[in-house]
């Protein structure tokens, strides 16, 4: 049979740790969940969908990549197959 004091700090401590660890968690979402070092502290959380993420081929970098391979804009020396 458990010991009353072992029962009572294990009830005590179930009951108190989520309590704590709730309350120093912060979610970010949407927009805001794209941060960067500046709003990271311990126990911020992020919560990104696929609706918050840009549409496939919306980013500059896709263009760049779409423009040179289209646009016969290959290096000397290099070849797209």
């Amino acid at each position: 049979m458990p010991n009353y004091g072992t029962v009572v700090a294990s009830a005590t401590l179930a009951l108190l740790f989520p309590a704590t660890l709730a309350q120093s968690q912060e979610l970010h979402a949407g927009v805001a969940a794209f941060g960067d070092w500046r709003t990271d502290a311990p126990g911020v959380m992020r919560k990104i969908t696929p609706a918050d993420l840009p549409q496939p081929g919306a980013t500059c970098v896709y263009r760049k990549l779409k423009r040179g391979r289209s646009g016969g804009e290959v290096r000397q020396g290099w070849r797209v197959n």
